[in-house]
């Protein structure tokens, strides 16, 4: 005859355990959103040289950068570790050397992105070879350069 008691007992409280308000308290959630700014392409910067040309040769390209919204990037630089003294780069091919002047723009150019995916520029990069540079012989001369940015 216990059981029964025992039973009745048991779901008594259960009855009153799932009746009973449950407590409650609010709990603050914060997230900091921090500027960020990613590469989404970069085309290559390329040019036909001839050393005959009274003036220096070149060619430009874009580099396409996206920030979180409303962050901008403020610098944009080549990594100039490996250039010569007087900031010249050498394109090579095989032991041959055409020399150039690698600069970019100062500020980013805004352009249009879908709605939502945050703000988009570009910068324009250039390449520029002087004139009279005989020693290079035919072919294609290249060397891959480092592009930074900050924000």
């Amino acid at each position: 005859m216990h059981r029964p008691l025992l039973l009745s007992l048991a779901a008594g409280l259960l009855g009153s355990a799932l009746a009973a308000s449950p407590a409650t308290t609010p709990v603050t959630v914060n997230a900091t959103v921090n500027d960020l700014c990613e590469f989404t392409s970069a085309t290559n910067i390329s040019f036909d040289y001839q050393a005959a040309t009274l003036s220096a040769t070149g060619g430009a390209a874009l580099v396409a950068v996206r920030c979180n919204q409303d962050t901008a990037p403020f610098i944009a630089y080549w990594d100039d570790t490996t250039w010569k003294a007087d900031g010249s780069l050498d394109l090579k091919n095989g032991s041959q050397v055409l020399n150039v002047v690698l600069t970019t723009d100062d500020d980013p150019t805004p352009v249009m992105g879908a709605a939502g995916s945050g703000s988009h520029y570009t910068y324009g990069v250039k390449a520029t070879a002087k004139a009279g540079q005989w020693a290079a012989s035919n072919g294609t001369y290249t060397a891959v350069v480092d592009y930074y940015i900050g924000w």
